[in-house]
């Protein structure tokens, strides 16, 4: 039998008495086989925590505006996508990849082409209660790169793959730095 300790880092629902039930929590251990040499856990970050550090900004646009509108806006506030909303309410979403494969590889005008004929109507959503990663998972599931939050049927944010991979690394630095302590002891 080796006497290497092992590392594992496990990403589980576990319910303790000072979190509310259901809370995510990331765990750090550090096993050996005399037994476990170091844990550490903290909870998982939320879509809610997230907007609360990147701010909940959101951008929109309306159906009859014009594609050259939602590219230029996008590119004003350096975003890779927009919700659009008629009536307030959250009807499609439009990204760099609709303008690239429904407007340019289409031959069509940018200044003549309305948002509604470019933007997808199906909207891929999520909670503020949804961890970093099940957010993740959705989005190579579903092939996106933006996902808006919704809360009691109004959008109170977006989140892009950047911001969960930015969140993501935040975890592993959490990772390391256990390392690191453990090590220098």
């Amino acid at each position: 039998m080796e006497d290497t300790p092992q590392v594992t880092v496990h990403r589980h629902q576990k319910h303790h008495a000072d979190r509310p039930k259901g809370d995510h929590v990331l765990t750090f251990k550090l096993d050996h086989p005399m037994g476990t040499l170091l844990e550490r856990s903290r909870p998982m970050t939320t879509i809610r925590q997230l907007l609360a550090e990147k701010g909940s900004e959101v951008l929109a646009i309306g159906p009859d505006e014009t594609v050259l509108d939602a590219i230029t806006m996008m590119a004003e506030h350096d975003v890779g996508a927009l919700v659009v909303l008629k009536d307030g309410k959250l009807i499609g979403i439009f990204t760099e990849r609709h303008y690239a494969r429904n407007v340019l590889l289409k031959g069509r005008s940018s200044p003549k082409t309305k948002v509604s004929e470019a933007m997808s109507p199906h909207v891929i959503c999520v909670a503020p209660a949804q961890t970093v990663e099940e957010c993740m998972a959705i989005m190579s599931d579903r092939k996106v790169r933006h996902l808006p939050v919704i809360s009691v049927n109004e959008v109170i944010g977006i989140v892009s793959i950047g911001d969960l991979v930015k969140s993501i690394i935040g975890d592993q630095k959490f990772v390391i730095e256990q390392l690191e302590q453990f090590i220098s002891r």
